[in-house]
């Protein structure tokens, strides 16, 4: 889901999964245009997915493993576990990390919730209602070039 952007009329719940953050702006514009009484401003925002917190469990499983160790077999059990280095620690988390991520994927239990980041305001565009006149600077020149035979005046329009 990283780099997908969502839009909100309320700033607090989001809608859609757009691949830019145009995109999703355009979804918010035409969501609100279709409320009885539409915003004056959107939300648009990069989702960022869950972590599924698969990281960082070796300690825990190492503690557990010795303290089961311990109340099996007592004293006898002590040095079971200790004096591991950090890389042996590093290399059994990366081993727990795919274990715990191979599981979601196979039960289909990844988070499926996220968060939203990198928010910005976009003002709606205002509507022109009908019988209102809308001005524009469209920044044209009309020159006069002369009269016909039949006496109709030639305008040359120059539109940008």
């Amino acid at each position: 889901m990283i780099g997908k952007y969502a839009y909100s009329l309320n700033g607090e719940d989001y809608s859609g999964a757009f691949e830019s953050r145009v995109a999703a702006e355009l979804a918010g514009f035409d969501a609100a245009r279709r409320e009885s009484s539409p915003p004056d401003t959107i939300f648009v925002g990069r989702m960022v997915s869950a972590d599924p917190k698969a990281t960082g469990h070796a300690r825990a499983v190492l503690e557990r493993m010795s303290s089961r160790a311990r109340h099996d077999y007592g004293d006898a059990s002590a040095r079971y576990l200790t004096n591991l280095s950090n890389e042996q620690v590093r290399e059994l988390d990366n081993a727990i990390e795919i274990a715990i991520l191979g599981w979601l994927n196979k039960q289909e239990r990844m988070p499926r919730c996220y968060r939203v980041e990198s928010v910005s305001e976009c003002l709606l565009p205002r509507q022109v209602q009908p019988g209102e006149v809308k001005i524009e600077s469209t920044q044209t020149e009309v020159h006069d070039l002369g009269v016909t035979d039949a006496g109709v005046a030639i305008s040359d329009y120059t539109g940008n």
